[in-house]
């Protein structure tokens, strides 16, 4: 016989999915997956990890306050 009552089985566990890959950080040294539903950052058709590597893709360097 079926069971008819939905919590006999029980709904189905997201937890257990696979997480679904988006694309890979554009920054040439990180290259780190990109999954959905992380935080990320789109910018000009590219997708990078972490505004860190936005700024290390476009050439910026690290200067000291003096």
């Amino acid at each position: 016989m079926y069971p008819f009552d939905r919590f006999e089985i029980g709904l189905p566990d997201r937890q257990a999915d696979y997480p679904t890959q988006v694309a890979d950080c554009a920054y040439v040294r990180c290259a780190n997956p990109i999954y959905a539903g992380e935080p990320n950052w789109h910018y000009y058709g590219e997708w990078f990890c972490s505004s860190l590597c936005i700024a290390k893709h476009l050439g910026a360097d690290k200067r000291s306050a003096n």
